[in-house]
């Protein structure tokens, strides 16, 4: 909301540390949790069955995944930039550079390299993840079928892409490469979070080894010291060179194991709200760029609230929340659901809504 203010050239608050670093915080929960509920659907499938089906997973990820991925992708480059409530000068305008490049970079599942290689790709931006979480996809199941419950695997898997962040600093000061090739470089080592992921699959093997680290992390403690730590990540996070994201992930990690192991957790995310929001919450993220840039250059034509930056604000974004919410809903129900639907005969695991019911 804050860089749509920017980009429109309002008073935002897009520099301050927490609204600049909420939206990517929120990017590691979402990767952190997803490492964490693939690798437990694949463990759980391996212990029951002896092997992973991978032709079942990978169309299951395919219809859960690709539907709203093409359509958004489609959209993004095709329509939306036909649309004047949704154009912002010197942002919209970056579609048209190096327009193929970027859309087969895209189509292909390399957003996160057309994103840090090219300009803009406007409403387009949260692909970039979807598409890192389809490259992790891709090896890890085969990883876990050759490795399954072995720490090791999980160690070098996330060290590995620690490794080549920590040499990115050590690169950048010795001063060998042009600046803007590193930043570009940069930007792209950075959004591919694979180790994210993998602390997620480590949460995994801590439940399954019943280790007393396990039982450490997952205490109330454990979640009390993370709730006292994220606000410094936050303001100390552009002073870490993007390794806050793994200090992020492992404090989510206490979270997600907090609210799946612990019977005394504090935390209580199952009721109705909750639940109706998970399962609309991939569209939600790939829809609500687009309704912000809308619903905020609607008020900028109509000006009902002109100098009154309070309601401004308050009309903003809860305009912008609803109206996303509800097309997220509307998108789960008439569209997502179809594939959903289809997924389920090649359900190996029951999980999500199903296993609920």
């Amino acid at each position: 909301m804050e860089l749509f203010k920017k980009r429109a050239g309002l008073v935002n608050y897009w520099d301050n540390p927490f609204f600049f670093e909420a939206g990517a915080a929120g990017v590691d929960f979402f990767f952190v949790l997803s490492g964490f509920l693939i690798t437990s659907l694949l463990l759980k499938e391996m212990e029951n069955y002896g092997s992973i089906d991978l032709s079942k997973f990978y169309i299951r990820r395919i219809l859960r995944i690709w539907p709203l991925y093409y359509l958004v992708l489609f959209l993004c480059y095709f329509l939306l930039p036909q649309i004047p409530l949704l154009q912002y000068p010197g942002y919209s305008e970056g579609i048209f550079q190096d327009f193929y490049a970027k859309f087969w970079l895209s189509f292909f599942f390399l957003p996160n390299a057309a994103l840090a290689f090219y300009p803009n790709i406007p409403y387009a931006a949260p692909l970039w993840s979807v598409g890192v979480e389809e490259q992790f996809y891709l090896f890890w199941p085969v990883l876990l079928m050759l490795f399954p419950k072995k720490l090791k695997t999980y160690l070098i898997f996330i060290g590995s892409f620690i490794f080549i962040k920590a040499l990115l600093v050590i690169i950048n000061r010795f001063h060998v490469m042009d600046p803007v090739l590193f930043e570009k470089i940069k930007s792209f080592v950075v959004a591919t979070r694979m180790e994210c992921m993998g602390i997620g699959g480590l949460g995994v093997w801590l439940i399954y080894s019943r280790t007393k680290i396990g039982k450490v992390i997952s205490s109330n403690l454990s979640l009390i010291i993370v709730f006292f730590t994220l606000p410094f990540i936050f303001i100390f996070a552009k002073r870490l060179f993007e390794l806050h994201h793994i200090i992020f992930s492992i404090c989510f990690l206490v979270i997600i194991l907090n609210g799946a192991t612990n019977p005394k957790t504090f935390i209580n995310l199952e009721n109705k709200v909750f639940l109706t929001l998970g399962n609309i919450s991939y569209g939600l993220y790939l829809w609500h760029m687009i309704w912000i840039g809308m619903f905020l250059n609607i008020l900028l034509i109509w000006k009902p609230f002109q100098g009154n930056e309070l309601w401004f604000n308050i009309t903003l974004y809860t305009g912008a929340f609803i109206l996303s919410i509800l097309w997220s809903w509307l998108s789960y129900t008439y569209f997502e659901t179809l594939f959903l639907n289809i997924k389920k005969r090649f359900a190996v695991i029951v999980s999500g809504v199903d296993a609920r019911n």
